[in-house]
Order: C-alpha cells, then sequence, then structure tokens
C-alpha cells in the first residue's frame, strides 16, 4: 500500500480556529484523515517580527512566501498583533474534535514559534525539554490525548532532538524536507523519521502558497502535485498550513486529495503509515 500524507502545520490561532474546521469538513467529505502538527505556544515574537520586518524594509526585500498578514487578513492579523494568543489552546474543541475523526495531533513546538524558528538549534537539551514538555502540559490542560509525533517550526531541527524526543513518549519526526526521499527511516529503535518529500522546489513555505506566489492556477498546481506524486515510493507528504489551505486553496486541495487517491494512495496520518511500514 502506497500512502500520501497531507501535513497541515498549525502555527497561528487562525490556522485552529478557521483553518481546521474547513479542512476536517473537506476531510469528512473524501473519508480521508490528516496530520496536523499543532503550536500550543505563541505565534509570534514582536521583537523579532518587528526586526523583519525593518530588514526588509531597508535591504527592499520581497519575501520569498506569502505574508502573515495576506494570509490572515485584517481581522486576525490585527488579532495575531494585539494579542498574540497561544494557538492551539484557543479552541481545544477544534482538536479534539479532530481527533474524535480519526485525525492525528502532534506537537508543533514550544512556547513560541518565532523563537523556536530562530534560535532552537543553539538551545541546550534541558531547554528543549522544557519547551517540549509545556507543550504537552497545554494539549493535557486541554483534555488533548497523548501525542507522539513532533515537527520542529520553520525545519529548525535541533541536533539533539532525535536522543530527546524518545524520552519524551515521541515515536514519529517529521523534520526532514528532501524531494528525493522515497521511504520513512528508522533512527534507531524508537524514533523513525518522516520526510515531507512533495515539495515545490525551492524554499520550504507551504506548497500551495508557494506555487500560488509563483503564478500557478489551481490546474498548475495539480499538475504539478500528479507529477511529484509519480515520483514518489510508498510514502508522498505534502505540507501546507491549514489557514492557507483550508480557506485559501480548498478547491485545489480537494483536487490534490482526489488525483491521489486516483493514483493508488491511501490518504492517510503520518502514525497509520509508519504503522504500515512496521
Amino acid at each position: 500500500m502506497k500512502y500520501c500524507c497531507f501535513r497541515f502545520d498549525a502555527d497561528t490561532h487562525a490556522c485552529v480556529t478557521r483553518g481546521m474546521p474547513a479542512l476536517l469538513a473537506l476531510a469528512r467529505s473524501l473519508d480521508v484523515r490528516f496530520t496536523f502538527f499543532v503550536n500550543m505556544g505563541r505565534a509570534f515574537n514582536r521583537r523579532i517580527t518587528l526586526a523583519k520586518a525593518f530588514r526588509r524594509i531597508v535591504r527592499r526585500e520581497k519575501p520569498g512566501h506569502v505574508t502573515a498578514a495576506a494570509k490572515l487578513g485584517f481581522r486576525d492579523s490585527v488579532i495575531a498583533a494585539a494579542f498574540n494568543p497561544n494557538a492551539g489552546p484557543i479552541s481545544p474543541g477544534t482538536l479534539r474534535a479532530a481527533l474524535e475523526a480519526g485525525h492525528e495531533i502532534g506537537v508543533h513546538g514550544g512556547r513560541n514559534h518565532a523563537q523556536w524558528e530562530l534560535y532552537a538549534h543553539t538551545w541546550s537539551e534541558d531547554r528543549l525539554r522544557s519547551e517540549i514538555l509545556a507543550s504537552l502540559r497545554a494539549m493535557q490542560k486541554h483534555s488533548i490525548p497523548e501525542t507522539t509525533s513532533f515537527a520542529s517550526p520553520a525545519w529548525n531541527s535541533p541536533p539533539c532532538l532525535k536522543d530527546l524526543l524518545p524520552s519524551l513518549g515521541f515515536r514519529i519526526l517529521a523534520d526532514t524536507y528532501d524531494a528525493s526521499a522515497k521511504e520513512i527511516v528508522r533512527a534507531g529503535r524508537d524514533l523513525t523519521l518522516v520526510p515531507t518529500n512533495v515539495t515545490p522546489g525551492a524554499g520550504r513555505a507551504g506548497y500551495l502558497e508557494t506555487l500560488r506566489l509563483r503564478g500557478l492556477d489551481q490546474a498548475g498546481i495539480a499538475a504539478h502535485f500528479k507529477e511529484q506524486l509519480s515520483a514518489k515510493g510508498r510514502i508522498a507528504v505534502v505540507y501546507d498550513h491549514p489557514f492557507y489551505a483550508g480557506i485559501h486553496g480548498l478547491p485545489v486541495l480537494r483536487e490534490m486529495i482526489t488525483t491521489a487517491l486516483d493514483s493508488g494512495f491511501k490518504v492517510a496520518t503520518m502514525k497509520e503509515a509508519v504503522a504500515a511500514a512496521g
């Protein structure tokens, strides 16, 4: 059996409150399951965000991805800027609904997505453990059952993470971004590395948002996805964010899922794909 996993990183409050419900409805209509890596901390750090914006202005740089403001819209951008709420805990009912429907909920970083993105590779093992435990405690507080999957924000995977995660109960690490990867990889006895291998090419932003930014329409994205699938082995993993995919990209996402099913893939969670691989 070949598996296609749609992996969504819920970085912001809007990913959870607006994106995830739309994706759950889509999954229900197609009878498929997704993997959601949920940030249980804050999405932004004001100092980091302002510094990035200042550098872009000074250097007259254009971002290589769809900006947060463009994705979120005015209302949710104001909420993010003014309150910077913890993402997952803003709607724990949505997370529980996803689990009840058979989807996978994994941990996405620690207390602050932006800080992990920039600094996690410099943190000590004790600091990393503290950050991850904060996310696990937040899930427990809101009655989210034990999770065994982890993904680092912005693919910043600290060197000691592979050794640390099994001691915290994790069995899957999804920090590999490699278009050439065709199989999952065992990292020791207790940890499996699941690669994101359906990629838009250069850059590591979400699949749909990157291809849209490059000017591809729905037909172009669908054709790109079909070509990518044809080059994979028993595992194909595509990554985006719930808000963008669930609000801006829902029609093309539906077509992508249908393409995967028609190509002989089972659209399921990473956990299910790993279990099937033995």
